[in-house]
């Protein structure tokens, strides 16, 4: 019961929680609570509180496409991590705040993809799931580029200087890739 409160608390407050693994269920309730929300009040911004690692990538693209369509403004605010997933979720908003020691994460270059082999060790599955992983990375990188608003190569420059599969930023670093977003010390509601 007091869960139900507590949510129902930052319901009336306009506030929508993505503070866990972004996968199918986070995704669906986040949905619920934005639509709610925006049927509620076209005109009253929906504040999207962040602090997640990410999660799949082909959710995370849902979720981006979600809230660029919905018709409401919808505000992120990070407060602790916006990784992977969790950062296109918050490019996809229309304001961006953040605290001053946030951290953000982008994919690098190098893929780390997992592969079930069938007992016969297929070798179409497996170019299959490759083939799906390099979709992915472009569908990503171009979002990148749309929403950081610099070319694509200079967002591969970055990743592949870091030869890793993640790239960890902070609020700064943010800025320079052009995200507009905002430093905040405390939370008003």
């Amino acid at each position: 019961m007091r869960e139900e409160n507590f949510f129902q608390n930052l319901l009336n407050k306009r506030i929508v929680l993505l503070d866990d693994d972004i996968n199918d269920k986070l995704i669906d309730r986040i949905k619920v609570q934005m639509i709610f929300l925006s049927n509620e009040d076209k005109d009253l911004p929906i504040y999207l509180y962040i602090d997640s690692k990410g999660g799949m990538l082909r959710d995370s693209l849902f979720l981006y496409d979600f809230i660029k369509a919905l018709p409401t403004k919808v505000i992120a605010i990070v407060n602790g991590k916006a990784c992977s997933s969790a950062f296109l979720a918050m490019l996809a908003c229309g304001q961006k705040k953040s605290t001053p020691h946030s951290l953000f994460m982008i994919h690098g270059t190098r893929h780390e993809i997992v592969v079930r082999f069938p007992a016969d060790n297929n070798k179409f599955i497996v170019e299959e799931k490759l083939k799906e992983a390099e979709d992915l990375f472009s569908k990503v990188l171009s979002i990148y580029e749309k929403e950081l608003n610099v070319d694509k190569n200079r967002i591969l420059e970055i990743m592949k200087n870091s030869n890793e599969t993640e790239v960890f930023i902070n609020l700064e670093n943010v800025r320079q890739l052009g995200v507009n977003i905002e430093e905040i010390e405390n939370f008003n509601y």
